[in-house]
């Protein structure tokens, strides 16, 4: 009588390896494989611009530009100063004269505004990669706030 195995037959190729044993190898090597991938390909889904992910809001990384100084035009007027918000920063305090033209770009990926603390200008919140220009006031010291971001803060200075 021929014995019956209690498991099913098993293909062997010419020098009589189990091929059974070479799929389950295979398919782990592959799983192996796409396991390997997925960080990969999940780190191109973050944004263009450089991760900052260890620097806390607030502190200054030197990357936000700022106009210091209100540029004059040759009939000694001036045309205008720009507060370029990046990092959730405003940057570092600006002067201008009293009716400058103020431009506030947003380079971060929230949007933002630049109010005045004791509201002697207001702006509605600019998109990012948007921007809103105010005139700047009379002559004085104004703190700059964000009304979603309560971390944010900055200084206009008004002289003249």
């Amino acid at each position: 009588m021929v014995p019956v195995h209690s498991r099913p037959p098993v293909n062997r190729n010419r020098s009589g390896c189990v091929f059974q044993v070479m799929r389950t190898h295979r398919i782990r090597l592959a799983a192996a494989g796409i396991i390997a991938c997925v960080p990969v390909l999940l780190a191109g889904c973050g944004s263009d611009e450089p991760d900052d992910a260890g620097t806390a809001p607030g502190t200054d990384t030197g990357s936000s530009e700022e106009t210091t100084e209100s540029e004059e035009t040759s009939q000694g007027e001036t045309s205008g100063a720009t507060i370029t918000i990046v990092d959730f920063q405003y940057g570092d305090p600006l002067t201008v004269a009293p009716g400058t033209e103020v431009t506030v770009v947003n380079e971060d990926a929230a949007p933002h505004n630049a109010n005045d603390a004791g509201g002697a200008f207001e702006q509605p919140l600019i998109d990012p990669g948007q921007s809103a220009t105010f005139t700047a006031p009379e002559a004085g010291t104004y703190d700059l706030i964000c009304t979603l971001h309560s971390n944010m803060s900055g200084q206009l200075i008004v002289e003249g």
